[in-house]
């Protein structure tokens, strides 16, 4: 079977993180945030998500059969 060296990479990476968190998903979550706070990039909230979805929708015009 044809192994994609992207996939291998990406899984190993997974796996180190995996293990750097011994298996533990609320770890992973916290390292995930403590590095989000920690980074420069820009980071959008599910709050301003949810007020540009609703701004979408209430701009956008139905019409009627």
């Amino acid at each position: 079977m044809w192994k994609d060296p992207i996939v291998e990479e990406v899984r190993e990476a997974g796996a180190k993180l995996a293990e750097e968190c011994e298996y533990n998903l609320h770890a992973f979550a916290d390292m995930l945030r403590l590095h989000q706070k920690e980074s420069t990039w820009p980071t959008v909230s599910a709050a301003h998500m949810k007020e540009k979805m609703a701004w979408k929708h209430t701009t956008t015009k139905t019409t009627e059969n």
